[in-house]
């Protein structure tokens, strides 16, 4: 087991660093990071039935609280070895917290950071606007990890371990001594883990400051190898490759062994919480709407795992009475525009049917055809004629709706109010429901 060699002493060093009260390096200082607010969620206080606060990370600079451990543990570096540059990996968040180190300390031109194949475009090209080389390696995390560790052993740079590393761990622990600072009554804290830093850093702060405070631990289902390593009793991988399409940020085949040494110590098994893409989608979207927070998934996962435990979903964790305060680290929102239009989008449309219906082909028959639904009320989404596989027959053209629809009961006034008009819906089916 590996020793844990950081302390509350060396978390408060980081934080007078990164709150520009300490030089990080000669005659150099500045406030690194935002002091991040603690909201009170009243929408999920509601809905969980207990009081949630958020610890919004993601309005932290880069878009997440990667930066806290990036920074701290740049400013650590031999200052013979940084000047060469630094090599590291990552799925995008710790890569800008990197890359934003490295310019402050002039070597952002000697700056390369590996990504997998697939990191969303917002992430890469945010890296890149500090100056610093990003590469698309490898299919996962761990893939690119592999080609960085390579090339800082080619070019003799230091590689950054995003989470592995102690003082990484203890810029992290930051965090912890936010949450304490700005809610002293706070009773437990939900923290998404990947190979598990932030979460390290959080409970050595609270273990030292004060140790009643439960903490909980997200994992996505398919990328859960802190929840069986804990169960283990030792660092284990992954049989296979870590499985979440949504929660790219925490998409981690093994945990580091000093961020397991850690939560093996101070935080049981039964804490850890696994939840599966379709709540942590449900989270986002619950975010956007009800708390009007952007978050990526690994930034949305501690909603999810909250709302299971609440919903008594857990096998492990009894539901938070309604005095308790909990605390969600939301701890980024680097996530792709475009998705998260898509969230909204299809949190406003409770289901989708599609219709295929033949009409005459003579003017105005789309137009009578569109007339009773429009007395239901029935929102269409798109309208397609003549579809190269409809194949109509003589005189006939085929439409095919996409309609939001409610439910069965609305489906079954649709087909009444096309039957009463003559028309004949060759095939209709429901899509995939979105969460």
């Amino acid at each position: 087991m590996t020793e844990i060699d950081v302390t509350i002493g060396d978390i408060r060093d980081a934080q007078a660093v990164l709150t520009g009260k300490a030089d990080y390096a000669p005659g150099r200082r500045e406030r690194v990071i935002v002091r991040t607010p603690i909201v009170y969620a009243d929408a999920f206080s509601q809905a969980f039935g207990c009081h949630v606060w958020l610890k919004l990370e993601s309005l932290q600079k880069t878009g997440s609280y990667k930066l806290r451990g990036a920074f701290n543990n740049l400013r650590n570096l031999d200052p013979a070895a940084r000047s060469r540059g630094v090599v590291t990996a990552s799925a995008g968040n710790h890569a800008q917290g990197v890359a934003y180190a490295a310019r402050a300390f002039d070597i952002a031109g000697k700056t390369t950071i590996f990504v997998p194949r697939g990191t969303p475009t917002v992430k890469i090209e945010n890296t890149r606007a500090y100056g610093v080389a990003v590469e698309e390696i490898g299919a996962n995390f761990d893939d690119a990890r592999e080609f960085a560790y390579c090339n800082a052993a080619e070019t003799g740079r230091p590689f950054i371990e995003p989470f592995d590393d102690w003082h990484t761990i203890a810029g992290q622990g930051t965090i912890g001594l936010e949450i304490l600072s700005d809610l002293p009554t706070v009773d437990a804290i939900v923290v998404p883990i990947g190979g598990g830093g932030v979460i390290a850093g959080i409970a050595v702060a609270v273990d030292a400051t004060k140790p009643g405070v439960t903490i909980v631990g997200a994992q996505a289902t398919g990328a859960d190898s802190m929840r069986r390593s804990l169960d283990a009793g030792k660092a284990t991988s992954l049989p296979g490759p870590p499985d979440t399409e949504i929660a790219d940020g925490i998409k981690v085949r093994a945990p580091g062994a000093r961020p397991f040494a850690v939560l093996h110590e101070l935080i049981d098994p039964s804490q850890i919480v696994t939840v599966d893409d379709s709540e942590t989608i449900a989270a986002l979207a619950d975010l956007l709407l009800w708390s009007k927070v952007v978050a990526e998934g690994a930034g949305a996962i501690g909603i999810a795992a909250l709302r299971s435990i609440q919903a008594g979903r857990s096998a492990t964790l009894d539901p938070f009475p309604p005095e308790c305060n909990v605390v969600v680290v939301i701890s980024g929102a680097n996530i792709d525009p475009s998705f998260t239009w898509r969230i909204l989008y299809e949190r406003s449309v409770p289901n989708m049917l599609t219709v295929r219906i033949p009409i005459p082909d003579r003017p105005g028959e789309l137009l009578r055809l569109l007339e009773p639904i429009h007395r239901l009320e029935i929102n269409i989404i798109d309208v397609d004629v003549n579809r190269h596989d409809a194949r109509p027959r003589m005189g006939e053209r085929v439409v095919e709706l996409c309609i939001a629809i409610k439910d069965s009961g609305e489906e079954r006034a649709l087909m009444s109010a096309l039957a009463e008009h003559h028309y004949a819906p060759q095939y209709s089916r429901w899509l995939d429901p979105p969460v």
